[in-house]
């Protein structure tokens, strides 16, 4: 009706002020801090309408009036027993536990529909206006957590480069991987807990059981899917309270590479320390290192790197050698084309003739002291002795003359 259409096409006031609100503080933070480096800055201007921190929790937006079968999807990214993990979500039955738009809290809809990825909300009065498409609200909207503490930068940056060393999203519904995150940050992120937590009971709701099968190839990723990734809403406007900036923190670590592309975006990919692509490349790299090269990790290279390097030690194709001490291991290359074939009788005349087990020093030199090689430790303390003692006599014998 006609105050639906006023509903929708009212600004969400609240909202705004919450949005002005941030954008004001960042740009504080950051002259404070231009003032203390003695460098003129301007405000950070963003493109996207919240560029904060939010939150992907439905009970920050949701109570649920009715129960239902599927329960309120706490983890909406991610697949589970009740939900595919695709978006949008739809819920029935909720009342707002806030504000949203000229709809007040406890406000009750039959339908509600929400893209938590791209943050696109759509409520229904009833079911039927959801079946003629008559929302009584549809708007980009992101639902910002006020009551948590800002995040550092620190913890973006592991975040950031956890998901760049994978290789893929946690937000991809099929995504089975652990991760560390407390369940407060799983539940902002939208993503489920691991099913097994040490020291916790099994999660049978959780689909991240350590064995997804999504690629782990790294690839390059824009500004966007990192803030996506994170729960921002724009990594270049974050300013902690110290007034750096995020964007400089990510771009200036050393696992990190940050370009212009060719668009005019900025691309994020994981900076290795080796520049390994695959299996034929690593053997490559090892083959042309006759001093051999440290075992490298995955962290180090690329991911599979440890499984290509099992199959090059079972085909083969490389000498592994661990050092005993460090427990370190480094790998030669073999040159099977310069080998020497030794024939079996030779072989045989080797293990019949076995060299006995290596000594210690104290019975090598024991058995060289019984062969009269090398002194033993008497002669060697009569000998000294008796050099004193010549040394003394010289002595004297200097003195009278003076």
């Amino acid at each position: 009706g006609q105050g639906q259409l006023s509903a929708c096409s009212k600004m969400d006031t609240q909202w705004k002020a919450e949005q002005s609100s941030f954008l004001q503080k960042q740009i504080e933070r950051q002259k404070k801090n231009a003032l203390a480096s003695g460098t003129a800055v301007g405000p950070r201007r963003s493109k996207v309408e919240f560029p904060g921190a939010y939150t992907r929790d439905p009970a920050a937006l949701f109570s649920f009036f009715e129960i239902t079968d599927y329960k309120i999807f706490p983890a909406p990214m991610n697949k589970s027993n009740y939900h595919d993990g695709r978006q949008p979500v739809l819920y029935k039955k909720v009342a707002l536990t806030r504000k949203v738009g000229d709809h007040h809290e406890k406000t009750k809809f039959d339908i509600a529909l929400v893209d938590w990825l791209n943050g696109q909300l759509q409520l229904y009065r009833t079911e039927n206006d959801y079946r003629n498409q008559m929302p009584a609200f549809n708007k980009s909207y992101r639902i910002p957590d006020t009551k948590q503490k800002a995040w550092s930068n620190e913890s973006y940056l592991r975040e950031v480069i956890e998901f760049l060393r994978r290789g893929h999203s946690l937000l991809d519904p099929e995504c089975r991987c652990n991760h560390a995150f407390d369940e407060k940050r799983a539940k902002e992120l939208g993503i489920a807990p691991p099913r097994f937590r040490k020291g916790d009971a099994e999660d049978k709701e959780s689909f991240r059981d350590g064995n997804c099968t999504l690629s782990r190839v790294r690839k390059e990723c824009t500004s966007q899917e990192v803030s996506n990734e994170i729960c921002v809403g724009d990594l270049h406007a974050i300013v902690d309270s110290e007034g750096r900036a995020l964007f400089d923190t990510l771009r200036n670590n050393k696992f990190i590479s940050c370009e212009l592309s060719e668009t005019g975006e900025y691309v994020w990919s994981y900076k290795a320390m080796l520049e390994l692509s695959d299996r034929q490349n690593l053997l490559e790299v090892i083959l042309n290192t006759p001093c051999g090269m440290k075992e490298p990790t995955e962290n180090d290279a690329y991911n599979g790197v440890e499984g290509d390097i099992k199959f090059l030690k079972e085909s083969n194709d490389i000498y592994a050698i661990q050092n005993s001490e460090s427990r370190s291991t480094l790998l030669f290359p073999r040159h099977k084309h310069l080998e020497i074939v030794v024939d079996d009788d030779i072989k045989k005349l080797w293990e019949e003739n076995e060299p006995r087990q290596l000594s210690t020093q104290e019975e090598q030199e024991s058995q060289l002291q019984k062969e009269g090689l090398i002194p033993t430790k008497q002669e060697k303390a009569q000998k000294l002795t008796g050099v004193k003692r010549k040394a003394a006599v010289t002595r004297r014998r200097t003195a009278k003359k003076m």
